[in-house]
């Protein structure tokens, strides 16, 4: 695969773990996409180049079937996620573990 030429885009917040996970592991692009395939995820050879290149949106269930192929957890896909929101000060509601939401008729 030759570098990518192009900054990253912002469609995504996957896709350069997607990369980094699957250089990691010394996976060649077209065996990942052999692996998605065998999970059930056929899509092309141009269509997972934008997803790394974070300029093509991912289905909650592409994470997981790219968490799947690359023998990872969705959660470390996902790490970081509050990070990569523009405008975060508009965003700081985050529910805890411990947190009750009530709902009355």
């Amino acid at each position: 695969m030759k570098p990518r030429g192009n900054k990253l885009g912002n469609k995504n917040i996957v896709g350069e773990k997607v990369v980094t996970f699957r250089e990691k592991h010394g996976i060649k692009q077209k065996d990942f996409l052999a692996r998605l395939q065998v999970l059930g995820l056929d899509i092309s050879p141009t269509s997972l180049s934008r997803l790394e290149g974070q300029y093509r949106l991912v289905h909650d269930y592409e994470v997981a079937v790219l968490a799947t192929a690359l023998s990872i957890s969705a959660d470390e896909l996902l790490d970081g996620w509050r990070n990569q929101i523009p405008n975060q000060e508009c965003c700081d509601i985050v529910m805890r573990k411990d947190d009750v939401i009530r709902v009355s008729d």
